[in-house]
């Protein structure tokens, strides 16, 4: 909450992809790669056994990101200075979000969240689907 107090209001895109099945290493350094080239300021929430590896393949410039491998689901999107928010699109965090008003980046990973970043991007349109790139 330190770091979230001293950023300017709504600069900063919450970024947690979920706790149980994460992306892969390759999809977090896509990801991290993408999020340092915009400049844009970023807390993401990696599990705590993936920390190390994470900051070690995903953070070479510390630039604007922070990682915790915790934090208060609903403090964090209510927080001032949190603009945005990056999910995975599980259930419990999409609706903190709605509550919060934070509009979403939909990202689904598996099973129910392709589901539900339908419901985010077009049933409540508090969102937009990311299209998923290969190659």
């Amino acid at each position: 909450m330190e770091w979230l107090n001293s950023q300017p209001e709504a600069s900063v895109l919450y970024v947690s992809l979920g706790s149980f099945l994460s992306p892969s290493t390759d999809r977090m350094k896509e990801l991290s790669s993408g999020l340092r080239a915009s400049g844009a300021r970023n807390l993401w929430i990696v599990r705590a056994d993936q920390e190390s590896s994470f900051r070690a393949a995903c953070c070479e410039e510390k630039g604007f990101t922070f990682t915790a491998p915790w934090c208060d689901q609903l403090r964090v999107p209510c927080h001032r200075s949190v603009g945005g928010f990056l999910t995975h699109c599980g259930w419990n965090l999409t609706m903190e979000s709605v509550f919060a008003g934070v509009p979403m980046l939909a990202l689904p990973l598996r099973s129910d969240q392709v589901h539900n970043s339908k419901i985010i991007a077009e049933d409540l349109g508090v969102g937009v689907k990311l299209k998923r790139v290969v190659g």
